[in-house]
């Protein structure tokens, strides 16, 4: 009963943290276009009255085409962000797996750039639609995203993608590190007693996690360096 009480108050935490990062994003996004408004009559100004010969105005035109373009830069973030919010409304949710993992390639996206990995997506030609907590979901697929970018040296490649095998969709994260995959089979099998004492705690929350979701995890090793994670989630949440 404890626990069932814990796990409820857990989804309206994240619910509520959701509902008001949507609300501040909505707040910024309008701010947003009142700048993008206020420097295009800017432009239109100058392009109107400003002398043929004003040695500022050449000046002008490129600053305000500056602030034109990191406004636009800024409200896609803030869709980013936005995006991501609104994944936390519900705790069961049907939405479509491709979209969750390209959202999720652009917010890890940063993090392969800040250590030089490339990351790339190879999402599935058809929509696999799924009923499932969508930012759970999320969670695990960026938790071995990261993985897999940290674990890889620089220049090399992280690859995700997305397919359906029978009843379950997959999604298969590949790098090009050198990190074994034994520790992860260990702990896919391990007793709740034994999770427990691991070190990896990221690792075994990623694990407790993807068994929530009524999800299984396959490590392999990927040609002669590197390895592959697969993740496979079932069409509907266990129970449903």
């Amino acid at each position: 009963m404890q626990r069932k009480v814990e796990e409820l108050s857990r989804v309206k935490e994240i619910a509520f943290m959701g509902k008001v990062t949507a609300s501040l994003s909505h707040e910024i996004k309008n701010t947003l276009a009142i700048i993008n408004e206020s420097a295009g009559l800017m432009g239109d100004l100058l392009r109107k009255d400003a002398p043929e010969d004003w040695p500022a105005y050449s000046r002008l035109t490129n600053l305000l085409a500056s602030i034109e373009e990191q406004v636009q830069r800024s409200a896609d973030i803030v869709k980013r962000l936005n995006q991501f919010a609104h994944s936390m409304d519900k705790s069961l949710a049907d939405f479509d797996l491709n979209e969750t993992v390209r959202q999720t390639a652009i917010l890890a996206r940063r993090f392969a750039t800040l250590r030089r990995v490339n990351l790339e997506t190879q999402l599935a030609s058809n929509p696999l639609y799924l009923q499932s907590d969508p930012f759970r979901l999320l969670y695990v697929i960026f938790g071995f995203i990261e993985r897999a970018i940290n674990c890889s040296p620089r220049e090399a490649q992280v690859s995700v993608q997305t397919e359906q095998s029978g009843e379950m969709f997959q999604v298969m994260v590949t790098d090009q590190g050198t990190v074994e995959v034994d520790s992860i089979r260990e702990l896919i099998s391990a007793s709740p007693e034994a999770e427990a004492e691991r070190d990896d705690s990221d690792l075994t929350l990623l694990v407790q996690t993807m068994k929530a979701l009524g999800g299984t995890i396959v490590p392999e090793q990927a040609a002669e360096t590197g390895n592959r994670i697969v993740l496979s989630f079932p069409s509907r949440f266990p129970g449903m």
